[in-house]
């Protein structure tokens, strides 16, 4: 017997005195350590106290038969994994079939065979301990899975943080664009408010003292150009409005962006996220660049983790931006499919080479210069995609465009 063999326990279920003497012998003598128990209450209990590695288990017994005791250790969370080898002088094809069903792995029959009783015991043992190995195996691997997701994970938000630390200038820019309206309007809103004051003065000063005529009041309108006043405070108060409705856009397309992914999908306007996404690329988004949606509206809410696709957009969209440099055209069209979402981000630069599409998704390749990126946007759009279940491709010519494809179940 090999050491591996050493200290394994099984339990022998007899109601035959007889046949538990002569089963313990065989196996002691071979070095297994064996619990006897004479009836099934019995084998319950020492099951319950300690989990033996292998069950020799005979049918036909007084009170609780090898059959029902088979069936509660199966029911059994702690117990259901060890094996059961049925011992019994006569077995049926309908016993065998029985046997079978409520869990057990083999038969051994009366008389015993030493042989026979020691192959088919050494055999259950070696897969119980194949199992046991395997399932130490599986909790190392979905541990090493889990620290793999959650690395992944931290990986994706820290790339969307350096992406949105390469667009921070260009978003203090936007920012500051409406403020400063805000702050011109402000200013010119109060002149305004002042010279209104000063009518409202005129008009309760001949109200309650009647030292001014109508025609003073007239002249001071006239001074102050009350229809143009008038006019002007609409489009003041609408500047602040705009203004203000900017810059809560931004910040709201900031927040949304940078936030943490969540835990499930949910269901979720893909639109809403790409518009998102191109608001933050405002400051890039000069008069000679072209920006085309053709949205398919019919494609409604789709269930995904919009924080993490608006990474994918957000990457995709700098990367063409890239492309094309100071002037050019990129089209987004999103389009219902059978089975899916089809998404398709399109530029009119410079291309990639057959060469390097073979390699656009690959970890830290990048065909920018140094600093200018990281080379791993396209690699975890990539990872992104795949655990959408979805994929993507490229397609490109070089100096003619190109066109990544994304396509995620609906």
């Amino acid at each position: 017997m090999s050491t591996k063999d050493k200290n394994q326990k099984i339990l022998v279920v007899d109601d035959k005195i007889h046949n538990l003497k002569v089963l313990t012998s065989i196996l002691t003598e071979h070095n297994y350590i064996v619990q006897p128990a004479i009836n099934g209450s019995l084998a319950l209990n020492a099951v319950n106290k300690t989990k033996p590695d292998l069950i020799l288990l005979d049918i036909n017994m007084p009170g609780i038969d090898g059959f029902e005791v088979c069936k509660r250790l199966k029911e059994d969370e702690s117990a259901k994994d060890i094996p059961i080898v049925f011992v019994s002088a006569n077995i049926s094809i309908e016993d065998k079939v029985k046997g079978f069903q409520v869990g057990a792995v083999d038969y051994i029959t009366k008389p015993y065979q030493v042989e026979e009783v020691l192959a088919r015991v050494q055999t259950h043992l070696s897969v119980r301990g194949m199992q046991i190995e395997l399932n130490k195996r599986n909790l190392k691997l979905e541990k090493t899975l889990a620290e793999l997701k959650n690395t992944q994970d931290k990986l994706i938000q820290s790339e969307k943080m350096a992406s949105l630390g390469q667009l921070t200038a260009g978003i203090a820019h936007e920012i500051n664009n409406p403020l400063n309206f805000i702050q011109g309007n402000t200013v010119a809103l109060s002149k305004d408010v002042e010279d209104l004051r000063g009518l409202l003065a005129k008009y309760k000063e001949a109200q309650f003292q009647g030292g001014i005529t109508s025609d003073q009041i007239l002249a001071f309108e006239k001074k102050i150009d009350l229809e143009t006043l008038n006019n002007d405070l609409k489009m003041e108060i609408e500047g602040i409005r705009e203004g203000t409705r900017r810059t809560s856009e931004i910040v709201s397309g900031l927040r949304e962006f940078s936030q943490e992914a969540s835990l499930k999908k949910e269901p979720t306007d893909i639109h809403h996220g790409i518009d998102v996404t191109l608001n933050l690329l405002a400051s890039r988004l000069t008069k000679d660049i072209e920006i085309m949606k053709n949205y398919d509206e019919s494609i409604g809410e789709i269930d995904c983790h919009i924080g993490q696709l608006n990474q994918v957009f957000l990457n995709l969209f700098l990367n063409a931006l890239d492309a094309i440099g100071e002037k050019g055209k990129i089209e987004v069209s999103t389009k219902k499919e059978k089975k899916c979402v089809r998404i398709s981000i399109k530029d009119d630069g410079v291309g990639i080479s057959r060469e390097n599409q073979k390699k656009v998704f690959d970890p830290f390749f990048t065909t920018k210069e140094v600093g200018k990126g990281t080379g791993l946007g396209l690699s975890i759009s990539h990872g992104i995609i795949e655990n959408h279940g979805g994929k993507i491709e490229v397609k490109s010519e070089d100096g003619r465009g190109t066109e990544f494809i994304i396509q995620i179940p609906k």
